[in-house]
């Protein structure tokens, strides 16, 4: 919906349904122009983008957030690892598109113990999930074969370009390094919401040496066949703001645990972000929660992302014009945001009032004198 939404022109929900009747073939070639654009285009100016991120950001990269983020399917993975430039994220977006085959395997063998004892029991699967994990993730030819002849052609399937010719001739396993087959069971077991003990977690997350016995896995590591639940935006955004008012409350007390709930906050508002990347209240609060941990040129980010989301925002545009004062000290940059607040909507007392006191501290009492007044009048 992003990339449509962004699209030069609108395009037709119905082009390839049969259902239009007036010129249908003019849709259908509108919507090929679009398909063209995404391909030729966008994924390649997302790919740079990519590519100029810095090593910091290139480890907390979200792939399925940043697609989403610039309308881009996930079924565009493969496309989009032929075009970036960097080894680091090349090797990220391979290990994405392994993940989500082997998450779609395993709920299917967890479907198919199901149906064949007609009860959905956890530990009929319990067995099913550890033997299958220890075939993808132990050193084994048996490994090797899977990797190759289910995992390799399933992801050609599910992505447009996932291996290149060259790349099918060779062993698929063998592209992973061992971190990435850390990195591989850490996005798996998320996406599964399959549940291990913290010293286990923590040993298939981080020692690739695990991964060179046959079987790494045992059926008593596995704690729980968890439930992957979709979070509505509403419930992690009302979650991540009270966290975020904690750690107000608690900043002139403990700085640790200011700094721990606001990295709680973080996370929610990044679970409701993952969906909606467009969210601007999701932005907003990332950005407010980055400001109180000091990272102001991360909260400038998320600021500039939520007034890309909606510039007619007032909110918005206020918050960033405060926080551009405030924090950043570009007071130019400031005045420009607090203008364009009061363009979009010149009855914004709040930012009528902090603009004349902007313009006092300015040295120019004369200009503030008549913003305080329409201030006080709308009031």
């Amino acid at each position: 919906p992003e990339f449509v939404k962004n699209y030069k022109k609108p395009l037709c929900s119905d082009a390839y349904s049969g259902f239009v009747r007036i010129a249908a073939k003019e849709h259908i070639k509108e919507v090929e122009n679009a398909t063209r654009h995404l391909i030729h285009t966008e994924i390649p100016k997302l790919a740079a983008t990519l590519d100029r991120l810095s090593e910091k950001n290139r480890k907390k990269l979200n792939l399925k957030e940043v697609l989403h983020e610039n309308g881009i399917n996930l079924r565009y993975l493969g496309l989009l690892r032929h075009t970036v430039k960097k080894t680091e994220i090349k090797a990220k977006i391979l290990v994405e598109m392994v993940a989500r085959v082997i998450k779609l395997n395993i709920r299917r063998k967890m479907r198919e113990q199901m149906k064949k004892w007609k009860l959905p029991l956890e530990h009929n699967c319990r067995q099913t999930v550890i033997d299958y994990l220890n075939l993808v993730f132990g050193s084994s030819e048996e490994s090797d074969e899977h990797f190759d002849k289910v995992l390799a052609v399933r992801m050609c399937e599910n992505f447009v370009g996932a291996l290149s010719p060259e790349e099918q001739k060779y062993p698929l396993k063998k592209m992973l390094s061992e971190t990435d087959l850390c990195s591989l069971f850490s996005l798996v077991q998320e996406m599964t919401s399959l549940r291990f003990p913290r010293s286990a977690l923590k040993e298939f997350s981080t020692d690739p040496e695990i991964y060179k016995f046959a079987s790494p896995f045992h059926n008593t590591e596995l704690t729980e066949i968890g439930v992957r639940i979709r979070h509505l935006n509403i419930v992690a955004l009302a979650q991540g703001y009270v966290l975020k008012v904690g750690a107000r409350s608690h900043s002139s007390v403990s700085v640790e645990n200011t700094t721990r709930l606001c990295k709680l906050a973080m996370v929610k508002f990044s679970q409701a972000l993952e969906d909606n990347p467009g969210d601007k209240r999701a932005l907003n609060e990332l950005a407010d929660t980055s400001s109180i941990l000091g990272n102001y040129q991360e909260a400038r980010e998320y600021y500039l992302r939520a007034i890309a989301a909606d510039p007619m925002d007032s909110n918005t545009l206020f918050r960033y014009a405060v926080f551009l004062e405030d924090k950043m000290k570009l007071n130019d940059d400031a005045e420009e945001y607090y203008l364009r607040t009061l363009e979009v909507n010149p009855t914004h007392d709040h930012c009528l009032q902090r603009y004349g006191h902007f313009l006092e501290c300015q040295g120019n009492p004369d200009a503030a004198e008549d913003f305080f007044i329409r201030a006080s009048e709308i009031r």
